[in-house]
């Protein structure tokens, strides 16, 4: 016979592992929202004071680059969290969670594609936006928003959270 103490406990911290993953979730959602709430100033201030649009756009891209990080780490942490899940679910038989449910729904064409389209192209988007709005004042402070928006390309396109999950 299974002890109950143990049990209570593993049903504890499945209980606590989907309660932070829809946290973490959230706290994605937030990151998006926020680069877009920041492209609209940004990109009128880039139009009205042209004659500061690379360092307006450098600005930008960094905070859109921090946004970017924060975003993966938090899918980075639902990878792992959805393993722990996966890996309780078929200890305990259970085959029809949210989990296993979910890859067989999504859409077959490109916003099914892990939403990309709804996620990662909203950062490198309005980023390059910035960048496009602030060609007139092209200098070193451009130059360097571009070598940010790039490294935002590379930590958003390198992020495992799109990969194949660990231990596969």
């Amino acid at each position: 016979m299974a002890n109950p103490l143990a049990n209570q406990l593993l049903y504890e911290e499945y209980r606590a592992l989907k309660s932070e993953m829809l946290l973490r979730i959230a706290i994605q959602n937030l990151t998006i929202l926020c680069s877009v709430a920041l492209f609209i100033p940004a990109a009128l201030l880039i139009v009205i004071h042209s004659k500061h649009a690379g360092a307006l756009a450098l600005a930008y891209a960094l905070a859109n680059l921090a946004l970017a990080l924060q975003w993966c780490h938090q899918g980075v942490r639902q990878c792992a969290m959805k393993q722990a899940i996966l890996t309780r679910d078929e200890d305990a038989g259970r085959r029809d969670s949210w989990e296993v449910w979910l890859p067989t729904q999504r859409p077959a064409n490109l916003l099914g594609s892990r939403w990309f389209v709804s996620t990662k192209l909203v950062f490198m988007g309005l980023c390059a936006a910035c960048l496009v709005l602030a060609l007139n004042d092209f200098g070193l402070a451009l130059v360097c928003a571009g070598a940010v928006f790039a490294t935002t390309i590379a930590a958003l396109l390198t992020n495992p959270k799109e990969g194949v999950p660990p231990g596969e």
